[in-house]
Parts: C-alpha cells; structure tokens; sequence
C-alpha cells in the first residue's frame, strides 16, 4: 500500500513508523502520556460501571424509576462523542474532560448490560422468592446479581472498550497536554504523519493489553464464584 500510494506524507513506511515508535518508547514523556491516558479510562470506566450498576439496581427495586432514566440513557447512547465534547469543553477544564466523556460514553453500556442480566434470571426462581415472601434487597444479593454475573463481566469487558475510543478522542479533540491524544493531535498540526501512526500503534496494543488483561481478570473470578456456587450447592 505505501509503495503504491508512494507519498510518505499521506501513508508513511512501516520501517519509518517502527524507527518513531522506538524513538518515542526512549523518552519519559511517552510513558508520563501513557500512563496520563490509562489513569483517565480506568477512573472513566470505574465511575461509568459503579453508576451504571447502581441505576440498575435502582430501576429493579424501584420500577417507575426506569421510565425516568431510560429516556435520558437513550440520549446519551445516540449523541456523538463530537457534540457531547464540544460542549462540555464550555463548561469545564481540559484535563477532566477525557474522564467526563468516558463516563457518559459507558455508562449507558453498562446500564443496559445490567439490566438485560436482570431479565434474564430465572423467573421461577423469583416467583419461589417471592411466594416466601423474600425481599427484594435479599432477591438481588441471592439471585439477581449472582445469576447475572456473565451479563456483569460483559460489561467490563465491552465497556473498557468504548473507554479508551471515547478518552483517546476526547483527548485529541480538547488537545490535554501529555496524554496520547494530545500527541495524536499535534502530529496532525505538525503533519508529522510518522508520529500519527506510530502512536495509534500504542493505542492498538495498549487496548488489546488492556482487553487481554480483563478478559484474564474476569476469567478468574468467573470460575471461583462458579466454583463457590458449586460448593455451596
């Protein structure tokens, strides 16, 4: 492709953007930017999957409550990441914007993962509880939430995802200083096509890094709550 393209301006050689990514890998700024952008997306995806649950549960022991907010969750699901930083750049500082984003980005995500696990539990199970007269608070500690484990690491997982596409735009979009966004940004003022590539490298490999880790993370504790749930049965 570069060959037939054959303008390193527009599409840079492989060997060119290797030779800048070594560059980069050599200078405390790149880890500085890196770990800046890391700390954005996991307190961006902590918040985003702590509210997210909890609106779920809300909307589970409260229905009416899920009227309320699904309307608002919709919005937030369609509105481009563009507009919502565009407009959140009026009403608050650049360094905070990236975690802001993250956090409306997923937290419908992680809302609508939550509460489809809800449905899906067993209703005889429910229907059982209920003729006992169990509450509602015992009903989601004991079947809710243990039975809807899978949909709860999905989440994770799917969520991180959109973490890091919604904190590395944001970052470009509002330039925040020693982040890889910001980076990304300054080789396209610069026209420094090398340094663009090269950092969406890292992008790439510190997402899947970061994929291959939750996936490993929540592999774990999968099997020990099912090993748990075993041994209690």
């Amino acid at each position: 492709m570069y060959l037939v393209v054959n303008k390193p301006i527009v599409l840079p050689s492989p060997r060119n953007v290797i030779t800048k990514l070594l560059e980069l890998i050599q200078e405390k700024n790149f880890y500085i930017s890196v770990l800046n952008s890391v700390k954005s997306i996991g307190f961006g995806f902590t918040i985003a999957y702590i509210l997210g649950v909890f609106f779920a549960v809300l909307n589970l022991l409260i229905p009416i409550t899920k009227d309320i907010f699904l309307p608002i969750f919709n919005i937030l699901r369609v509105t481009p990441i563009a507009s919502f930083i565009i407009l959140a750049l009026v009403f608050m500082k650049v360094e905070k914007l990236p975690i802001l984003v993250s956090v409306f980005m997923v937290l419908p995500l992680v809302w609508r993962n939550v509460t489809e696990g809800f449905k899906a539990v067993n209703y005889n199970l429910i229907e059982m509880s209920e003729f006992f007269k169990v509450s509602k608070v015992s009903q989601l500690r004991n079947i809710y939430l243990p039975h809807s484990l899978p949909f709860l690491l999905a989440a994770v997982h799917t969520g991180f995802g959109y973490a890091w596409k919604s904190v590395i735009t944001a970052e470009v979009m509002a330039s925040a200083t020693m982040t890889i966004g910001s980076h990304i940004a300054d080789g396209k003022i610069y026209i420094n096509t090398d340094e663009i590539f090269a950092w969406t490298i890292v992008v790439i490999i510190m997402s899947i890094l970061t994929e291959k880790i939750i996936l490993l993370l929540t592999s774990i504790y999968s099997k020990k709550s099912y090993k748990v749930k075993g041994d209690s049965n």
